[in-house]
Order: structure tokens, then C-alpha cells, then sequence
């Protein structure tokens, strides 16, 4: 053996009982399962002492945007740190992959900084050489997002796509799907995907159910429309046939909380006549939308370029302002639903507002809310937003149902980042399991690991299983725990000891190994 853990408490991943065994390594496979213990075991290769700790398998997020931060120095470990040892990257339409010369400029900085760390890319099949070239911390699985496509072929107009670019479309996406993606993601409401209709994205997650891949989708609204927009997912996966992952489930907005049921009912519904569908969620109160979600979708039309341009004319500025006060059909007003008193702004290039909500900003300078977000966007486009819009009551009904993973919906790291980014997985265990009760420990784990791998096409992980790639994490009960803050975000989790990607080990006492440990899966 190369490693050998003695003295844990296993919690496989499949939902049974906890139960004491040793763990023996062997390249990136677990090859013995001692439940034997107390007979002995080996002695004569490196040992780690597991007494009073939980083993579980490494942590699956099925919901994260590390596509774009993976690469950066150094590495970014705030997953690692939390136990997860894989990633299900490429979220809400949005990925790096592919590229053509005609969307670049509307993909954003974000591929810009991909190609100059890891190199030049067009397709998903160079841009998967070159990050597992680069190297990863854990491992990833990437979606293909529906803006890499659209813009690929469309740019940001906002008109409905023709058949011939809907067939434009599903070449690439075909394409992607063939070099190793492992589904198709959308966030319709982003541009440009809040521009498509419900007919395009039955065209393309065609293509993803004929390769027997999965579609996660972020719905056009969260909050007023939210039934609409599951009967919206619903007839897409039921006019393609595709599986559908809905992303980051909620009920957001006052007047929207306790409709978590009615939504759920939904959902078994579809399942009972055959449509496969589930759903992740991340478990706090707030969303992080990017400060350039209050706009009205016109504003978006030919990227961000063009967006600064129409803040910067008094007609338009009036036009939106006139939007956001009277809301539009179909769209997901944030400022309605969230209250400019729960809008809170975060980046370093505002100095004095950062981490002020848009109302206390507009009662200091006597201003208009809306002209108070016009003239942040001026100075970042790329503001951070957290919007606090959920409660807890429809939080805890998503996670008790079957059809539920986690997700941590996050992607920078630092000081700008959503404290789920740092904390997700010990606020699940230390809040729902340990101090609520909302799920038992199996479950929980369950949901964060045999599920995940599952849904998504992941063989040989999320289990603790002889023959299985060596993932695990190893956690202390007592002591798990997040321990950052909407006000303190980037603070690293207590109690998450030791973590194993691959067979190596990538946390060691609480302590970020150096090293390369995670695939392209």
C-alpha cells in the first residue's frame, strides 16, 4: 500500500450506515476495505490515524464556475479546503470553450486571462488539453455553455435564432459533446441567452439526449415567474427527451417564499410520467447575480462595450430606469423582488461603497437607487451583487427532497467571493446534519458525493469502494465548521483534515499539499 488510514468511521456514499473500517491505497485506487479492524492491519507503509474522524468520499459540486479561476497563481484551494475533489464546472451557459474569432470579445476577461495562462484554444477538445497540460488541484467535469455557442454564431443579438444557426449551434455543441464535455448548460437570464426561445433549447438538448448527456439549466426567473419557468424546463426536457439538471433551485423574492412546494409538486409530477429531472442548491439565504443583473435585457444587446455606452446616454438611463420601477414580461427584476435595501455591492474599484446595499449608498448621496447602480457600473461592469432574497423555511423543504444535490454555485476566490464559495460543504454538515437534523449524516453525504457522480456520468467515484479512484475526505464531527462571512468571505473551514484526490494527498492536516493532483474527467 501506499497510504493506509486507520481508525475511521466510513460513511461510504451510498446512503448505509456508518461503519468502522480501515482504508488501504494504491496508486489512485483504494484496493482494501478492512472492516476488520480491531484483527490488524498493515504496518509497514505510511499510516495516517483517523481516530474520531468521519471518511466519506470526496466531495462532488455539481454547480460551479472555476472554469475561469482554475488556472490562476496560486492555485485557488478554497474547494480543496472544504473536501471537494471534484468539480462539475461550465455552469449557467457560461464556459470558456469553444471559441471562434467572432466571440471573443463578448466571452469577456474571463477567457481572455484562460488563454493567456494555459494557452490558445478555439475548441472544447484544445482548451481540455491544455488545462489538464496546466495542471488541476481536483478534478473536472465541464459543461458546454449555450453562450459559447450562441455568441459563436449569433454574437448578442437579441432576436430569436434562425434554423440555420440553431444547426450552427448543434454543430459545435456536437462537437463538444464528442471531445469529452460532459453536458450542455444555459442561464437564460444572461444575455445572450435570455434572447433565445423555448424552441431553440429543445434543438440543442436534442444533440445532448441522443449522447446521453445531461442539460443544466439556470431558469429565466427565480422569483415572480418561478412556476412558469419549470413548466418552461419541463416541456424542454419533454420535447427532447434530455436530462434535466435545474440549477441552483429557490423560491426567491417575499412574496415568492413558500412556493419551494408547488414547485416540487411539479417536479414529481414529471417524474412519475417518465422525465428525468433533478436539481442542485447551495445552502444560504443570499445570490451573487453580478451588479449588471438589474438591468433590463435591451441593455445588454452587443455585449458589455456596448452596455457602458448606453449608460453613458441620458435616454437610455431613463428607459431603464423606467424598466426597473415598472418591471418587463418575463423578466426577473431583482430590484423588485430583492428591495434595494438587500442589494449589497462589492468590489474594490467603488472604495468607500463596497460592501454598502444600494439603498444606504443612495440615502448617502441623495441619489436615485437606480442612478446610484448606473454610475457603479460606470466605475465596474463586472461589480459583484449579493442579493439577499430567500428563506429558510424553502431552503430546507429543496433539501429534504429526493431529487436534491448540493452545489456551491461559486467561482472567484478572495475577498470579492460569496461566502459559500468558502464554506459550503461544512455549513451543510456543522448547520443541517449536526445542529438541525434537517438530514442525517448519510444522506447528506450521499447528496454530496454517490448522486453527484451518478447524475453526472462520473464512473468509479463518489463511493467508497474497493476498485474506486481514491477521493475521500476525512472530517472531524466535532470540530466542522464554515467560518466565513458575507462581511469576511475568503476564511478557510475548520475540521476539514485531510483530503485525498487521485490517491494523493492534496490537504494534510488542515494544510493545502503542493501539487497537481486532479483530471479532466
Amino acid at each position: 500500500m501506499d497510504t493506509y488510514i486507520r481508525g475511521g468511521l466510513i460513511v461510504d456514499g451510498t446512503g448505509k450506515t456508518a461503519y468502522p473500517a480501515d482504508i488501504g491505497i494504491q496508486g489512485d485506487r483504494i484496493v482494501w476495505i478492512n472492516r476488520h479492524p480491531e484483527n490488524g492491519g498493515l504496518v509497514d507503509c505510511p499510516t495516517i490515524d483517523a481516530t474520531g474522524l468521519i471518511i466519506s468520499p470526496g466531495f462532488i459540486d455539481a454547480h460551479t464556475h472555476s472554469d475561469f479561476v482554475f488556472f490562476q497563481e496560486p492555485r485557488p484551494d478554497m474547494k480543496l479546503r472544504q473536501g471537494v475533489t471534484t468539480e462539475i464546472s461550465g455552469n449557467c451557459g457560461s464556459s470558456a470553450a469553444p471559441i471562434s474569432p467572432q466571440n471573443l470579445a463578448y466571452l469577456g476577461p474571463y477567457v481572455q486571462e484562460t488563454i493567456e495562462a494555459v494557452g490558445s484554444f478555439h475548441t472544447f477538445g484544445e482548451y481540455r488539453d491544455r488545462i489538464q497540460e496546466h495542471g488541476l488541484i481536483n478534478n473536472q467535469g465541464l459543461l458546454i455553455g449555450h453562450a459559447a455557442l450562441r455568441t459563436s454564431v449569433m454574437g448578442m443579438k437579441n432576436q430569436r435564432a434562425s434554423p440555420d444557426q440553431i444547426s450552427s449551434m448543434k454543430r459545435l455543441l456536437e462537437q463538444a459533446l464528442d471531445e469529452g464535455a460532459i453536458g450542455f448548460s444555459s442561464g437564460l437570464f444572461y444575455p445572450p441567452m435570455v434572447y433565445s426561445d423555448t424552441q431553440e433549447l429543445i434543438e440543442l438538448c436534442r444533440v445532448v439526449a441522443q449522447r446521453g448527456k445531461i442539460f443544466a439549466c439556470h431558469m429565466r426567473n427565480y422569483s415572480t415567474n418561478v412556476l412558469q419557468a419549470v413548466e418552461e424546463m419541463i416541456t424542454v426536457a419533454r420535447g427532447s427527451g434530455v436530462r434535466l439538471q435545474i440549477s441552483h433551485l429557490m423560491t426567491a423574492g417575499r412574496k415568492n417564499w413558500g412556493k419551494s412546494e408547488q414547485v416540487l409538486q411539479m417536479i414529481d409530477h414529471e417524474c412519475l410520467l417518465s422525465l428525468d429531472i433533478t436539481f442542485d442548491q447551495y445552502p444560504y439565504h443570499a445570490a451573487l447575480p453580478g451588479l449588471l443583473a438589474l438591468l433590463p435585457p435591451w441593455m445588454h444587446e452587443g455585449g458589455v462595450d456596448r452596455t457602458v455606452e448606453r449608460l453613458q446616454d441620458l435616454m437610455s438611463c431613463d428607459q431603464a430606469k423606467k424598466d426597473i420601477e415598472q418591471g418587463l414580461p418575463g423578466w426577473e427584476n431583482v430590484t423588485e423582488q430583492a428591495g434595494w435595501e438587500n442589494l449589497v455591492v462589492i468590489s474594490p474599484k467603488i472604495g468607500e461603497y463596497s460592501n454598502q446595499t444600494i439603498a444606504s449608498i443612495a440615502d448617502a448621496t441623495r441619489a436615485d437607487p437606480a442612478d446610484v447602480v448606473f454610475s457603479l457600473l460606470l466605475t465596474d461592469p463586472y461589480c459583484n451583487l449579493v442579493a439577499h432574497w430567500l428563506n429558510e423555511e424553502d431552503v430546507i423543504e429543496f433539501m429534504r427532497h429526493p431529487a436534491q444535490m448540493w452545489g456551491s454555485d461559486s467561482a472567484e476566490s478572495g475577498p470579492l467571493a460569496h461566502p459559500r464559495t468558502y464554506g459550503t460543504y461544512p455549513k451543510i454538515l456543522r448547520e443541517y446534519v449536526f445542529e438541525k437534523g434537517v438530514l442525517s449524516l448519510e444522506t447528506a453525504i450521499q447528496k454530496m458525493s454517490s448522486m453527484e457522480a451518478n447524475r453526472f456520468g462520473i464512473n468509479q467515484r463518489g463511493v467508497i469502494k474497493e476498485g474506486f479512484f481514491a477521493d475521500l475526505v476525512l472530517f472531524n464531527p466535532e470540530t466542522i465548521k464554515p467560518t466565513s462571512t458575507y462581511d469576511a468571505p475568503d476564511v478557510y473551514p475548520e475540521g476539514v483534515i485531510h483530503v485525498f484526490v487521485n490517491g494523493k494527498i492534496a490537504v494534510e492536516n488542515m494544510q493545502t499539499a503542493s501539487g497537481k493532483f486532479g483530471n479532466v474527467l
